[in-house]
C-alpha cells in the first residue's frame, strides 16, 4: 500500500503528537473551568437569584479572601509540602492587628506592618522547623495551626475586637453596587503576580522543579532550601492579608476568625488541578476551584440547604478533590499512551 493512498485518506480531524499532549495538559489543569460553567447553567436555572447582581459580587468577595490564601497554600503543594496553618496564622494576625490598634492605640498603618511582619516571622518558623529539624511539613503546620489559635485566646482573653478605623477599613471598600470591590482588586493584582512568577519566571521554575524532584533539583544547582523557605514566608505572608481584608470586611475579628477555612484552601487547590504530590497545576485552575468552592458555598444557602449540611459539602468536597487528584494521576498517562499509541500504529500502517 503507497504512502500516498493512505494520506489522501487522512481523517480531516487528526492531530499531530504535540496537539494531543496540550489537549491532555488542558484537560489535566483547567478541566474545573467547564464544571464551573455547568454548575453555573444548572444552579442558574434552578434558582434564578444565584445569577443575580448582589449574588454574583458576595461570590466575588468571598472568593477574594480564600483565593489570596490559596495562592499561597498553592506554591507548597506545587513543592509537594502543605501548609495547614493558614487559617490561624489569618486569625492570629487579624487579632493581633485589632490589639494593638485597639488596646495599644497603634497607628493602622503600623498595625498592618506589624500583621504582615508577623505572618512573614511565621512562615519562617514553618520553614525552619521543617529543614533544620528535619520535622515532616504536616506536622509543623498542624502544630503551628493549634498554638496560633491558643495564642489568639491568650492575647484575647477570649474576646470579640471590632470598630476599627477608616483606614483599616479601606481595605473592604466598595461601590454602592458593589461592582468595584478593593478585595476583590487586590486578589486578582496578587494572582496575576505570582501567575507570571510561577509560569515565567525562574522561581517559579524553580518551584516546579523542587516539587518534581527535590534531589535532581539540588543536583541541577538549585538552592532547595532558600525555594522552600521562600514559599512558605509567601503562604503566610498571605495568609496574614487575607486576615486584614477579612477582619476590615466584618469589621471585627473574633478567636475563631478563619477557623475551618483550611479545608476549603486545600480543596479549591486541588479540585482546581494542583496535585498534592507536587510538580504539576498552576493558579488559572486554582482560581477556578476558587470561585467554584465560593459558588457551592452561595447555592447551598440560596437554596435553603440547613447550615450543618454546608460542612458536610464541605468535607465531600476536599474528599472528592482528593478522589480527582488520585484519578488523574492514574487516567492521564493512561490516556496519553492510549492515543498516542494509536497514532503511532497509523504511522506504521503508512509507512507499510
Amino acid at each position: 500500500m503507497s504512502v500516498k493512498s493512505i494520506s489522501s485518506r487522512k481523517p480531516f480531524f487528526s492531530l499531530s503528537d504535540e496537539q494531543k499532549e496540550k489537549i491532555l495538559q488542558l484537560f489535566n489543569e483547567q478541566l474545573i473551568w467547564g464544571i464551573l460553567v455547568v454548575f453555573f447553567i444548572v444552579v442558574g436555572l434552578i434558582t434564578p437569584r444565584f445569577l443575580s447582581q448582589l449574588n454574583i459580587t458576595n461570590i466575588m468577595l468571598h472568593s477574594a479572601v480564600l483565593g489570596i490564601v490559596v495562592v499561597g497554600e498553592v506554591q507548597c503543594l506545587l513543592l509537594g509540602k502543605v501548609d495547614l496553618s493558614v487559617e490561624s496564622t489569618l486569625g492570629f494576625t487579624a487579632m493581633l492587628g485589632a490589639i494593638l490598634m485597639g488596646d495599644f492605640h497603634w497607628s493602622p498603618y503600623l498595625a498592618i506592618v506589624a500583621m504582615l511582619a508577623v505572618g512573614v516571622l511565621i512562615g519562617l518558623l514553618n520553614a525552619t522547623m521543617i529543614l533544620r529539624f528535619k520535622i515532616n511539613d504536616f506536622i509543623v503546620t498542624l502544630g503551628m495551626l493549634t498554638t496560633l489559635r491558643g495564642l489568639s485566646l491568650v492575647i484575647s482573653n477570649g474576646t470579640t475586637r471590632y470598630a476599627f478605623s477608616p483606614v483599616f477599613l479601606a481595605f473592604s471598600a466598595h461601590t454602592k453596587d458593589g461592582l468595584i470591590s478593593v478585595p476583590v482588586i487586590i486578589a486578582l493584582v496578587i494572582y496575576i503576580i505570582f501567575h507570571i512568577i510561577l509560569s515565567r519566571r525562574v522561581f517559579g521554575r524553580r518551584v516546579y522543579a523542587v516539587g518534581g524532584n527535590a534531589d535532581a533539583a539540588y543536583a541541577a544547582g538549585i538552592n532547595t532550601n532558600r525555594t522552600i523557605i521562600r514559599v512558605y514566608v509567601t503562604s503566610s505572608a498571605l495568609a496574614a492579608l487575607s486576615g486584614i481584608i477579612l477582619a476590615a470586611r466584618l469589621n471585627s475579628v473574633t478567636t475563631s476568625l478563619g477557623q475551618g477555612m483550611v479545608f476549603s484552601v486545600m480543596a479549591a487547590s486541588v479540585v482546581g488541578g494542583v496535585s498534592m504530590m507536587g510538580g504539576r497545576g498552576n493558579l488559572i485552575g486554582a482560581l477556578g476551584g476558587v470561585l467554584l468552592l465560593s459558588s457551592i458555598d452561595s447555592a447551598l444557602t440560596l437554596t435553603g440547604v440547613p447550615s450543618f449540611w454546608v460542612q458536610t459539602a464541605g468535607g465531600l468536597i476536599l474528599l472528592l478533590a482528593v478522589f480527582l487528584d488520585a484519578f488523574k494521576i492514574r487516567i492521564i498517562p493512561t490516556l496519553r499512551r492510549k492515543w498516542l499509541k494509536g497514532s503511532d500504529a497509523r504511522l506504521t500502517a503508512t509507512e507499510d
